[in-house]
């Protein structure tokens, strides 16, 4: 198991084993680089040991709440154990960070299983026939040989529809995913699993009228606490630039606090109309940076493209773009890196929010003539046109209210679809639309229930486990300084007015005026993304194409849509995207790579 997790600790391993239990670790060494704080740790009298991936940001201010405990290390992975010992598993409510633990405490016979708030670092487990097996990523489950390699394909249509799993289930049968803000109790008597937080209205304190001035002090000073706490560590670090708002919003922070320069990366792409690297090259020059343009050529992508499959842990259509960059971060040296990921959650910065407000705004007229739009949704979703594809997902939806429109306008492939290239019958949306209804706020405040969906699914399910597997597949911890909890319940109790402006992301820009450029959210929204249309028609051709195929020797797929589909797509005969093509792709490989029945 620990074979298949050298990448996320290459700075050295360590074991533990008794009667009861064998724990393992990969050491990614960032606050405390001396032996002191190697892992598996035991505390001094013996009885607790624990094995712990992430960063505890507030660890010093735990430390300093526990004079009596005789420390031996300056790190985190101590403060966490000391604070178990005087607290217990209520422990983690003091805790400021991005964490999966696991704490055997040998006098009781029991093993914790914990995870942070927003779901950052991810933590898998199985509990079956009086064993438990548990890691930070599903190879190294599979490795124990005690996981059968056998595939879950309901999860395998939330992935068509959803680009990703959705917890707790995962691609593997029994094997679960801890749910974010939980943590998982075992013992010879059972398992049980606790929630000790929830990203939901009980949490937020909504502001129907807040004093503008006082707003955007107190958000500014939520802003760059979150990117100071994640500067901590004493090994080379530096921040994703990719021109927008966002991450420039924290490489200005960043440089605030920083004696010498930032260190920005960003990718340069040879193709028209995806590059960005011009406008982040002018942002790190305003702000002196030590920066690096990573330049991305169509001819050479067939290596790193084979790269990124490889280390996959969990199928997701997203992902390549943040595997290059990372790759290219950890050959400079780097081992920390801060990206703006979560921005567009909080500041609304995707189209769904307008979309989702228009509905609201409509939602007499629009929630009494559903059959009517089912059926103009149905002409439109084969549309090779983004702007018709994007009307059809909104029309297709039940009602104005989230829990129904935001499953329609996240979707990225159409339940028709997936029944047209699979023989799966298990609709993901009813699931999600269940779900979002437990963690919608008052009718008043859209944005922030458009918001809490995109958080609480999208984030955590795709775009945190993507930034977690393609950091750590290069021995980079990631840091999401939008992801912070106080930042988060802030935002979300603000009403829309203040948060949905004319430009993107006004309240953000004027929280952080001037360290801004003006006019930075006028610019065209590129977002951070490849010419994978092209790509896979050309230089990706051989990879894509022997995914495919071996894709559509499994019983689930309908091999011979499938098969015609991607030969249109080819021949650009058809109206099939590219990301539907990628996603079969992508789950081919993965598939193919671990051996799933």
């Amino acid at each position: 198991m620990l074979g298949q997790l050298t990448h996320r600790g290459p700075d050295g391993n360590g074991f533990y084993h008794d009667y009861f239990i064998s724990l393992a670790h990969a050491r990614l060494s960032i606050m405390d680089l001396s032996v002191a704080s190697a892992q598996p740790f035991t505390d001094p009298s013996g009885r607790y040991v624990l094995v712990y991936n992430g960063e505890i940001y507030n660890f010093r201010d735990i430390k300093k709440e526990l004079p009596h405990y005789d420390f031996i290390s300056d790190g985190d992975t101590e403060v966490l154990v000391a604070a178990f010992a005087a607290w217990g598993i209520s422990c983690v409510n003091k805790f400021n960070g991005i964490f999966a633990f696991a704490l055997w405490d040998k006098v009781e016979q029991i093993l914790w299983l914990a995870r942070d708030r927003m779901g950052v670092k991810p933590l898998y487990f199985t509990n079956k026939n009086d064993s438990c097996v548990f890691s930070s990523e599903l190879r190294s489950m599979l490795a124990s040989g005690l996981v059968k390699h056998s595939l879950d394909t309901r999860t395998v249509a939330g992935y068509l529809q959803y680009q990703s799993a959705g917890y707790p289930a995962t691609f593997i049968q029994d094997v679960q995913e801890i749910p974010p803000g939980c943590f998982l109790k075992i013992s010879q008597f059972g398992s049980e699993l606790t929630p000790y937080y929830k990203l939901c209205p009980i949490n937020i304190v909504f502001r129907q009228t807040p004093n503008i001035t006082a707003l955007r002090k107190d958000l500014f000073n939520l802003l760059n606490e979150a990117v100071v706490s994640r500067l901590q560590g004493v090994v080379p670090m530096g921040v994703f630039l990719s021109g927008g708002i966002d991450s420039s919003a924290v490489v200005a922070l960043a440089s605030l606090h920083s004696s010498n320069p930032v260190n920005t990366f960003t990718l340069s792409l040879e193709e028209e109309g995806f590059d960005e690297s011009k406008e982040a090259a002018e942002f790190a020059r305003l702000y002196s940076t030590n920066h690096h343009a990573i330049t991305i050529h169509p001819d050479d992508c067939q290596h790193q493209v084979s790269a990124f499959l490889s280390n996959l842990d969990s199928p997701s259509l997203d992902g390549l773009n943040t595997y290059l960059i990372s790759a290219a971060a950890a050959r400079a040296g780097m081992k920390v890196m801060l990206s703006g990921l979560g921005g567009d959650e909080l500041f609304a910065g995707y189209p769904g929010f307008r979309y989702a407000k228009l509905l609201q705004k409509w939602r007499v007229l629009f929630d009494c003539t559903y059959y009517f739009r089912k059926n103009i949704s149905s002409l439109l979703q084969h549309s090779t046109s983004s702007f018709a594809f994007g009307l059809s997902k909104m029309l297709s939806s039940k009602t104005h209210q989230v829990q129904d429109c935001y499953p329609a306008l996240r979707q990225m492939m159409s339940m028709a679809d997936v029944s047209r290239f699979t023989k799966l019958d298990y609709n993901p949306s009813l699931t999600l639309t269940r779900d979002l209804k437990e963690i919608q706020s008052v009718d008043d405040y859209c944005i922030s229930n458009y918001s809490l969906a995109e958080l609480n699914y999208y984030a955590a399910n795709t775009l945190l486990r993507d930034n977690d597997q393609m950091g750590m597949a290069n021995g980079l911890e990631i840091r999401e300084p939008f992801f912070d909890q106080k930042l988060i319940e802030f935002m979300l109790g603000l009403p829309d007015a203040i948060k949905l402006s004319k430009y993107p992301k006004q309240l953000l820009i004027d929280t952080l005026n001037p360290l801004l450029p003006e006019g930075i959210n006028r610019r065209a929204k590129k977002g951070f993304v490849l010419p994978m249309d092209r790509w896979m028609r050309s230089s990706l051709f051989e990879v894509c194409d022997q995914a495919i195929i071996s894709l559509s020797a499994y019983d689930f797929i309908d091999h011979k849509n499938l098969l015609k589909a991607w030969k249109q797509f080819l021949r650009e005969r058809s109206g099939e995207k590219w990301t539907t093509m990628w996603s079969f792709v992508v789950l081919g490989s993965w598939l193919q790579k671990n051996n799933l029945n």
